[in-house]
């Protein structure tokens, strides 16, 4: 059997802006399961997060398994783990 065919493809995940120009693509890892993106807080992707989605609008779109799941950004938070690494997390809705 083709190992091509039976190896789940990962989703893509995709950031774009107010106007729907595309800002980044995202790995899957960053998808938390629960609507949420997580990322390093060094990410310059997560600074522009947290200055864009205050005052813009700012959407996800989730291709998977031929179903595309989207959403807007509703808020970005900046939190600090039990180890002390600062994460953001941007929370996705409808």
């Amino acid at each position: 059997m083709n190992e091509l065919a039976t190896t789940p493809k990962k989703p893509l995940v995709r950031l774009w802006d107010k106007d729907f120009n595309l800002v980044r693509i995202l790995g899957d890892e960053v998808l938390d399961g629960g609507g949420s993106l997580n990322l390093p807080a060094e990410d310059p992707l997560a600074e522009w997060l947290l200055e864009k989605v205050p005052t813009e609008p700012t959407f996800v779109t989730v291709d998977d398994s031929g179903t595309r799941w989207h959403g807007r950004v509703k808020w970005v938070q900046l939190s600090k783990n039990n180890c002390g690494c600062k994460r953001t997390t941007a929370q996705i809705g409808e």
